[in-house]
């Protein structure tokens, strides 16, 4: 938790409605200035039942979003983690739901679909229905599935045996996190039903890249691409991570400005040449990223006017 004082009621108040009863809950408070905590608390009010499968963990100094994660898996012990960030909420039978496909298919892994939620408005965003963990790694790598980390119950062991930890001071991007210890699953499973709600609150829909996120995008990446080579006996996965970098950059060449365009150039070179073979992006996707390959930003300027300025402009305005 960090300033979501604003939503964490909401957050807390779905965690303990759930109808699965067996549940630890660890809410980490990242040396947050409001009163996330007191919110909490006066939700846990609510449910006495609750309060002693509950603990609250306060960092002195905050740290980010990856380094509470991780102090929550340090302390947890449960068969099962779950994550949920503090301005989103869940639906009441969610852990029940996904524990059951857990138990029943003797998954190392869950995951469920979810509603993208507005103030006035929710869109139901559906995930691949997978139980090879190599074809789940590669879904998430090319694109065709996400990576987040709030709608996946992974089992404690995953962790434990892989010793696999959230990147400390690089939060862009550390939901790459998932696919490492995806590698190491042996059964996966999904839960065909939206159970998680991730909230676009005004501050996230105006985000920008600072200087620091994209150090830490990059960081992200990079730490996957070792990761995956290291471990090269598990699956070969090299057009895939490709298309991983592809995706990560190809918002650079969105804006129309000069230095964004070279920034792409300057960003995974090394995966340009597999432009065309990324599944989960349409032709003219392909084709604004080849032609930046080409270094034809006249081509891609028309096209951030054209379809960025002009089309989408208008048609979402």
């Amino acid at each position: 938790m960090y300033n979501v004082a604003a939503y964490v009621g909401e957050c807390a108040e779905s965690l303990f409605a759930q109808t699965y009863d067996d549940i630890e809950y660890i809410f980490i408070d990242d040396a947050s200035p409001d009163d996330s905590t007191a919110v909490v608390q006066r939700m846990l009010e609510r449910h006495p039942e609750r309060a002693a499968q509950t603990q609250i963990i306060r960092h002195e100094h905050n740290k980010g979003l990856p380094a509470a994660r991780n102090t929550g898996l340090e302390v947890a012990t449960g068969d099962y983690i779950l994550h949920v960030d503090g301005d989103d909420r869940v639906e009441a039978d969610m852990v029940a739901l996904m524990m059951e496909k857990a138990e029943a298919t003797d998954a190392d892994a869950v995951w469920c679909d979810f509603y993208l939620t507005f103030p006035n408005s929710k869109k139901v965003m559906p995930t691949l229905d997978l139980d090879d963990p190599c074809e789940a790694v590669k879904a998430m790598l090319d694109g065709r599935m996400k990576y987040n980390v709030w709608n996946k119950l992974v089992r404690h062991s995953l962790y434990t045996a892989t010793k696999v930890r959230f990147p400390e001071g690089y939060a862009m991007g550390e939901d790459l996190t998932m696919i490492m210890l995806m590698m190491h699953a042996r059964r996966v499973a999904r839960v065909d039903k939206p159970l998680y709600h991730y909230v676009q609150n005004p501050n996230q829909m105006s985000a920008v890249y600072t200087d620091e996120k994209l150090e830490a995008l990059a960081f992200n990446c990079n730490r996957l691409d070792s990761y995956i080579k290291a471990h090269s006996d598990l699956m070969a996965l090299s057009t895939e991570i490709d298309a991983l970098k592809l995706n990560q950059k190809w918002p650079f060449l969105l804006d129309g400005k000069w230095s964004s365009f070279k920034r792409w150039q300057q960003w995974f070179p090394e995966a340009n040449k597999n432009i065309w073979k990324i599944r989960s992006v349409n032709f003219r996707v392909k084709l604004i990223n080849y032609c930046a390959a080409l270094r034809l930003f006249p081509i891609v300027w028309i096209h951030y006017i054209v379809v960025i300025k002009l089309y989408y402009g208008i048609a979402y305005k």
